[in-house]
């Protein structure tokens, strides 16, 4: 995996009250690697990495004098922005990718093999959404099934369910990846 420099950017705030401002800023500097772990979990891209949580944050800056009557968590909140983006970013890139599949690929063009963990990640992006959001919060943000129902605002048997569902998609992915169908094993 690519290295990734998690110590939160310097931010220039646009005007507000200096309380706002200032709170706003130790929330930045407190969860600013968090969005950003969890960001690159899902997309494994640094350049997007860094352009989405710039948009979390922008987003919840916005956002901000509303964010206390929410009742939640700011790492919360702030995660299920990030989901958000994430989302919003892996159905253009699923577009995307359906469009250069649909023209011609130049056969003769090299073809290395991808390492294990490219392999991996192929297999994760092909996951849906929900499940790819709900691995993330568990595997790589270290999240319980109850902070995660917290941060989606689900019920945490609905937490349970997807993650198993999850899980098992993960495996047939990598399966298929691997070139193994669960049926070609020995």
């Amino acid at each position: 995996m690519t290295s990734l420099e998690l110590n939160a950017p310097s931010i220039a705030t646009p005007a507000r009250p200096q309380g706002t401002r200032c709170e706003f800023e130790a929330v930045y500097e407190t969860h600013y690697a968090g969005v950003a772990s969890l960001i690159f979990a899902r997309t494994g891209r640094r350049d997007v990495t860094l352009d989405l949580t710039s948009e979390v944050f922008l987003s919840a800056w916005r956002h901000w004098a509303n964010f206390s009557r929410r009742g939640v968590p700011v790492e919360f909140w702030l995660l299920r922005i990030a989901g958000n983006r994430v989302r919003s970013w892996a159905r253009a890139e699923r577009r995307r990718l359906a469009r250069e599949r649909r023209r011609a690929i130049d056969p003769g063009a090299s073809a290395e093999a991808p390492s294990r963990e490219q392999l991996a990640r192929d297999a994760f992006l092909t996951l849906g959404v929900r499940e790819q959001e709900i691995l993330s919060l568990h595997y790589f943000r270290g999240l319980g099934v109850r902070h995660i129902a917290e941060a989606l605002g689900i019920a945490e048997g609905t937490v349970k369910s997807r993650l198993s569902r999850a899980r098992e998609s993960l495996a047939r992915a990598l399966a298929r990846h691997d070139g193994t169908e669960h049926g070609d094993e020995p």
